[in-house]
C-alpha cells in the first residue's frame, strides 16, 4: 500500500473524529482488494503465460498466473503487496522470470483480482500454504526447487510459509515485524493535521495472534535475503533489521537501499539488482 492511498483512506474516516486520538485498526482497513477479469497473460520468446486456478481448504477458488520458462524446473512464488495486484506487478515477476530463467507463479489474495472469497489475513497466510502445496503437487513434485519471493503484505503469507514449508532460498522485500507494531507505524503515513493528533493500533482481532512474522521468521531454514528502503516511511528499515536478526536462517544477508522508499524499491538496476543477482546465483543455477 502506498503512502498516499492510505492517507486518502484514513483522511475521509478520520475528518468525522479529528478530536479522538486513538484510533483501533481493523484488517478491513487495511486490506484494500481490486478486482479485475483481465489477467495479464503474455508470451515472450522464452515465456509462455498462463492463467491458472488452485483450491483453498475452505473450496474458495484463488486465480493465478503461471509463467513457464522454458527449460526451467525451478519456480519462484510471489507474494505481492497490499495494492498492486497481479496486474500491476506483471512487469515485475516477467522480469524475475526471464532475468533467472525459472518459472513465476503469483496468485491474487482472496477478493483481489478474479480470486473469491473476501481478504483476510488469516485466510492470506493458509492460503498461501494452499498454493505451495499446489505448486510442489502439480509442477515439482520430486524435481525442482521452490523459491520464495514476497513483497510487503507479502510478509504475511511469506512468513508463514518460511516458517512451515522447504524453500532453496527466500527473498524479502520492506517485510514488517507484527501487526501492532506496523499499525502504529502507519500513522506516520496520515496527512496533517491528523498524523499530530491520531494514533493508530490494531486490533483486537490481529494483535493476539502468535503467529506473527517476527516470530515465524525464527523457524526459517532457507538462506534469506531482506531488502529494505532506508527511507521507508511505512515500513521503517528497522523492522526489517529486526527481522534479519530474528531470522532462523544460518545464511543470511541484508540489502539497504539508500534514497529509497516503501515504494520505490528497483529489482531492475542498480544495488537492489546486484546484490540480488549475487544472493540468487549461489542457489538458483
Amino acid at each position: 500500500m502506498t503512502k498516499k492511498s492510505f492517507a486518502w483512506i484514513f483522511s475521509l474516516v478520520l475528518l468525522a473524529a479529528a478530536a479522538v486520538s486513538c484510533v483501533t485498526m481493523t484488517e478491513n482497513w487495511y486490506l484494500h482488494p481490486g478486482g479485475y477479469s483481465d489477467l495479464p497473460v503474455q508470451n515472450t520468446v522464452a515465456i509462455k503465460g498462463e492463467e491458472v486456478t488452485c483450491t483453498a481448504k475452505d473450496s474458495t477458488t484463488l486465480s493465478g498466473i503461471l509463467l513457464n520458462y522454458a527449460g526451467s524446473q525451478d519456480y519462484l512464488l510471489y507474494f505481492y503487496g497490499n495494492t498492486p495486484g497481479i496486474k500491476e506487478s506483471a512487469k515485475r515477476i516477467y522480469f524475475l522470470s526471464a532475468e533467472y530463467k525459472i518459472n513465476v507463479i503469483c496468485f491474487d489474495y482472496r477478493g483481489y483480482g478474479k480470486s473469491g472469497g473476501k481478504a483476510d489475513f488469516d485466510n492470506i497466510a493458509a492460503d498461501g500454504l494452499a498454493i505451495y502445496d499446489f505448486v510442489r503437487q502439480t509442477y515439482c513434485k520430486d524435481k525442482g526447487d521452490i523459491y520464495l519471493y514476497s513483497q510487503s503484505l507479502g510478509t504475511v503469507p511469506g512468513a508463514w510459509l518460511g516458517a512451515n514449508r522447504d524453500f532453496r532460498a527466500i527473498i524479502m522485500e520492506a517485510p514488517f515485524t507484527d501487526a501492532k507494531e506496523a499499525a502504529s507505524r502507519m500513522t506516520d503515513a496520515l496527512v496533517w493535521p491528523f498524523k499530530d493528533i491520531i494514533r493508530l493500533k490494531a486490533g483486537e482481532k490481529s494483535r493476539p495472534k502468535r503467529d506473527q512474522p517476527i516470530n515465524n521468521i525464527r523457524k526459517f531454514k532457507a538462506p534469506l535475503m531482506i531488502i529494505h528502503g532506508e527511507n521507508d516511511g511505512l515500513f521503517p528499515i528497522s523492522m526489517g533489521q529486526r527481522m534479519y536478526d530474528a531470522a532462523g536462517s544460518h545464511t543470511r544477508f541484508f540489502c539497504r537501499l539508500r534514497d529509497t522508499s516503501h515504494e520505490d524499491v528497483n529489482i531492475y538496476e542498480g544495488v537492489a539488482y546486484n546484490e540480488m543477482k549475487e544472493f540468487l546465483k549461489k542457489y538458483h543455477k
